[in-house]
Parts: structure tokens; sequence; C-alpha cells
């Protein structure tokens, strides 16, 4: 990378800058934090509810989730866009999941519900 190859309109100005701090400020807040550990169990609980020989283990931490599965997660991923989701997988059989720290509990059911199907169908 040379001098004056990597640039930004807005990178670093007052306004960026304002709203990052804005957003540490927010996500530093202890009932905002325990509001995102609260949907992340929920999260979990949820997915361990899912009655799938598929599962092999929901771990995590807050809202970022990790699904192992006894198969491949790619093909998880792509039924997942078929319904919506926007899912990764972290490496071979795993399913990440990263939903915004704003996800709503109904949203979580969503998507809970949405990953059990996918697998009821594999």
């Amino acid at each position: 990378m040379q001098k004056g190859d990597h640039g930004s309109t807005f990178a670093g100005g007052p306004f960026i800058t304002h709203v990052a701090h804005h957003v540490v400020q927010r996500i530093a807040e202890p009932a905002f934090l325990a509001e995102v550990e609260t949907k992340g169990q929920l999260l979990r609980d949820l997915l361990e509810e899912i009655n799938s020989p598929h599962i092999r283990e929901v771990r995590g931490k807050g809202l970022m989730v990790g699904v192992e599965l006894d198969i491949e997660a790619a093909p998880v991923v792509n039924k997942g866009y078929d319904r919506g989701l926007i899912l990764v997988n972290a490496g071979p059989n795993v399913l990440r999941l990263v939903p915004p720290l704003v996800i709503s509990e109904a949203e979580i059911q969503q998507v809970a519900a949405a990953i059990g199907e996918i697998l009821s169908e594999l």
C-alpha cells in the first residue's frame, strides 16, 4: 500500500467521530449489555431446543453464537438465504450467528424457527 492508496470521504471526520463516540457510549451502558446477554441466552436456548440430530453443540457469548453441526454448514447457509436470513459459517460445520445487538425477541424466535425448519429438511 502506498501513500494515497487508501482514502475515505468521511473516515475520521467530525461527524463519523461523533457517531463512533455515541455508539461506544451506548454499548458500554450496563443495561444495554445486560439486554444483549439476555437476548443471546434466549437465542442459545431456542437453538438448543431444536430437536435436530444435526446439532452437536450450541455455544457463544452474548449474541455471538456458534452452532456446531454434524453436517456441512454451507447448505444451511444457502437455505437461510431463501428464508431471508443472512447466515455465515465458521469452518466447514459451524453455523455462525452474529445478529445486530438491537435484534428483537420476536426476530430471535423467527430465526431459531427458520433454522429448525432448515435442519429438518436436511
